[in-house]
């Protein structure tokens, strides 16, 4: 519990100096997801214990990588109705010609 206490008065006190730089932090993927990891298990405490980001950054680093794998943007569609087979307009045109009225 030693180690906790010490590492929570660091914490307040590196807080403190990023707040007197006024210079935003930037985190690596890596670093993200490990941050993402730890916030999960928090589960509701997250809010209560995040501080070095919001604790909706967390939640939205964690979205990121589910909404990608969603993503279908960068598929290829073609515009336009798909082509029709071979077969089908040949048996299309064979019915057409056998259905046309025959004048006599």
């Amino acid at each position: 519990m030693r180690e906790v206490d010490y590492l929570r008065a660091e914490n307040q006190v590196l807080r403190s100096k990023l707040k007197e730089t006024g210079k935003r932090l930037k985190f690596t993927d890596e670093q993200r997801r490990q941050l993402v990891i730890k916030a999960k298990a928090l589960g509701k405490r997250l809010f209560e214990i995040v501080s070095i980001v919001r604790p909706e950054t967390i939640l939205r680093w964690h979205k990121k990588p589910i909404a990608q794998k969603f993503d279908s943007s960068k598929v290829k569609h073609k515009a336009g109705r798909p082509e029709v087979d071979v077969n089908v307009e040949r048996f299309v045109l064979k019915l057409a010609g056998e259905n046309q009225p025959r004048s006599e």
